[in-house]
């Protein structure tokens, strides 16, 4: 078992302890009323509720891996277990979007409702405080970081003014938001592999901590969701 220093602890990750699972449980209560009531989509807002459920309790009670230090021969159930959960909304997603109704009550959702909900990208913020806080000192924690923040505190008044002047006025800073989006997702998954492998990492480069509670909960709810949303803004 690795040292208490080579994890993340309520003592060593301070108010994220607490701050993150409060702030996804938020996000997927938010996210259920809003498609419960309205919307009206029950089996949406269930599947997400649910799904919230899930992922809290798996990032909770499973250490995914050792250590802020990649060992695979003992992380690789705790890394398949990630993908698989990382995945599955992704899965269900490509399977509902097959059928005409689901894909019409998708793209009929408000742009400036998509882009609010983008506000939780906000835990983003713990990635900047372990990489002066936890020698977590590989650009990538930075930037993804950076711009979570930054896209998180643009969200609800960008979401402003496209209700204010339409999705159509306001196309060119929704389109220029959701670059700025992709690109912070794709920049670490583009990386994680080489990571994951030895190929781009030193010790100070892991980035293991992906998959450490409560970072887990971001990664595992959060992320794929976000894909899901800019995907929808592309459509």
């Amino acid at each position: 078992m690795a040292d208490e220093l080579d994890l993340l602890t309520a003592e060593n990750m301070s108010v994220f302890w607490v701050g993150i699972p409060v702030l996804i449980g938020l996000t997927c209560l938010i996210m259920s009323w809003y498609f419960f009531s309205v919307r009206r989509h029950v089996p949406l807002a269930v599947s997400i509720l649910a799904w919230g459920i899930i992922v809290e309790t798996v990032s909770y009670r499973n250490q995914l891996v050792e250590s802020m230090d990649w060992n695979l021969a003992q992380d690789w159930p705790g890394v398949l277990l990630a993908n698989a959960l990382f995945a599955t909304p992704l899965v269900a997603f490509y399977v509902a979007w097959q059928k005409e109704t689901f894909r019409k009550f998708l793209l009929s959702i408000p742009p400036a409702d998509m882009i609010s909900i983008q506000a939780s990208r906000i835990a983003g913020a713990a990635y900047i405080y372990l990489y002066f806080t936890k020698d977590v000192r590989n650009n990538v924690t930075l930037m993804v970081g950076v711009f979570d923040v930054l896209l998180s505190t643009t969200a609800l008044p960008l979401a402003s003014y496209v209700r204010s002047v339409g999705a159509g006025a306001a196309k060119d800073y929704i389109y220029m938001w959701n670059v700025f989006g992709i690109t912070d997702l794709l920049v670490p998954f583009a990386l994680f592999p080489f990571n994951l492998f030895g190929v781009l990492y030193n010790p100070i480069d892991s980035l293991s901590f992906f998959f450490l509670h409560p970072i887990a909960n971001v990664v595992i709810f959060n992320v794929p969701l976000a894909m899901i949303n800019h995907f929808l803004f592309l459509t």
